[in-house]
């Protein structure tokens, strides 16, 4: 050297090659030179977010996968440098896949029914490890049985799942059950398996509905027969198979329109898993009148020559009817042409009332009323009057001398003397063997 120069000895970098780095991972490393003087680093070609400190320390967190190329440089004493080509090769990273599920209305949710769609959305960054391999870049859904039911491709980072889950890859339990996404990883981050989704998917809830007119008779009884179906409109699927059965009671027993409260007893099909039928509100059945009960003509008969003898004849209607009392009454006609019934009337407890004139024998009348019920139809009913010829009485008398009717009776059969003074007693014989006393004489 020349007189008052000072010569340095080049710092020797001793770094030939620095550790590997992983995508997502914070990487750190450190150059290593052999010099007596203190050594200053820097460095060239870097990428952006890397550094290395005057202390020779190289930091920076790798966003993909490749291998950075730079140049490092050791100065000492502020302008002798000695400089080194040097790479870091940077391996895919492993995922950490953060999650959000959601109902058809964007909700965050974990409940579900049969039919609606469940959203996955996700967001992928560097971090765990891998157990297998699937497209790049692309993600999967898997039910509990290991079966495929959707993928979707990732892109920047981000992806989203739809599965509509009236197709039928779910089973609709009741209860919880795990999905799992798989990733398929990229160019920068290793696959990852198994992150699970856990889900409840419960049948659709539908309301039967009434098949045809709830209608019976009046028989007594609140029992109802009803027809149910699921309307088309509520099925997730239109081929969807599910059909309902179910029993009804009126809220009353009597004739009119009533509320009628229906209950499932059963859910058929081939699809019955995934409904849940529910029995219909708000149902109305009618109850109509029965058939009107059945009676006998009423048949009366009187004595041709004195009819009712003016009295007031009575006969009960509402008597006749003993399953239910007749609610009113009224004449429907009355057959007055041959002029031997008189007064009639009917009144509101059923009482018929009419007197018969005498006439000829053989003569009849029909007097018809109506009997009105809440829960049978009206019924007729008949009373039909006839004048029969007189029967003549056979008297019997127990002394002489005694007159009836104007009539003089002589008994020879007294043995005892005709002076008889005491008592006697009248008996006579009517029509059906029917026997009088004169102590209660018939009218």
């Amino acid at each position: 050297s020349s007189q008052g120069a000072t010569f340095y000895t080049l710092p020797e970098i001793q770094t030939t090659a620095l550790d590997q780095g992983t995508v997502g991972v914070p990487y750190e490393g450190t150059l290593q030179a052999n010099s007596t003087e203190t050594v200053t680093w820097s460095a060239d070609g870097l990428p952006n977010g890397w550094t290395v400190d005057s202390n020779g320390t190289i930091t920076g967190t790798p966003t993909k996968a490749e291998t950075l190329n730079f140049t490092v440089r050791a100065t000492i004493n502020g302008n002798v440098e000695n400089t080194k080509s040097l790479s870091i090769t940077i391996q895919q990273g492993t995922p950490d896949i953060k999650l959000s599920v959601t109902d058809d209305k964007g909700n965050p949710a974990s409940v579900f029914a049969y039919g609606d769609t469940i959203t996955i959305e996700g967001t992928i960054t560097a971090s765990s490890t891998q157990n297998r391999l699937l497209s790049t870049n692309e993600v999967e859904l898997m039910n509990a049985d290991g079966v495929q039911l959707e993928t979707a491709s990732v892109t920047n980072g981000t992806f989203t799942l739809k599965y509509d889950t009236g197709e039928k890859g779910i089973e609709a339990t009741k209860n919880e059950q795990t999905l799992t996404i798989n990733y398929g990883g990229s160019a920068d981050l290793n696959p990852k398996d198994q992150i699970e989704v856990t889900i409840t998917l419960n049948p659709k809830t539908v309301n039967a509905e009434v098949d045809s007119t709830i209608l019976k008779p009046y028989d007594g009884k609140i029992d109802a027969t009803v027809k149910l179906k699921v309307n088309e409109s509520d099925l997730v699927n239109q081929d969807d198979d599910i059909t309902a059965k179910g029993t009804g009671t009126y809220a009353s027993a009597e004739v009119g329109n009533h509320t009628v409260n229906i209950e499932i007893t059963g859910q058929g099909g081939d699809d019955t898993a995934w409904y849940d039928v529910k029995a219909p509100n708000g149902v109305t059945g009618e109850i109509t009148k029965a058939s009107a009960p059945t009676v006998n003509p009423v048949k009366k008969e009187y004595v041709c020559t004195v009819g009712s003898r003016g009295e007031t004849q009575e006969v009960d209607i509402a008597a006749l009817f003993t399953d239910e009392k007749p609610t009113g009454y009224s004449m429907q006609n009355t057959d007055t042409s041959s002029g031997i019934v008189e007064n009639v009337e009917v009144d509101a407890d059923g009482k018929l009332t009419f007197t018969v004139k005498h006439g000829t024998q053989g003569t009849t009348a029909t007097m018809t009323v109506t009997a009105t019920f809440q829960n049978y139809s009206d019924a007729a009913v008949k009373v039909e009057i006839k004048l029969i010829p007189q029967t003549q009485l056979n008297i019997s008398c127990t002394a002489s001398d005694v007159f009836y009717t104007g009539q003089q009776y002589v008994l020879g059969d007294i043995s005892a003397d005709k002076n008889y003074s005491g008592g006697f007693d009248v008996r006579y014989t009517g029509r059906n063997s029917t026997t009088y006393s004169s102590a209660t004489p018939p009218t």
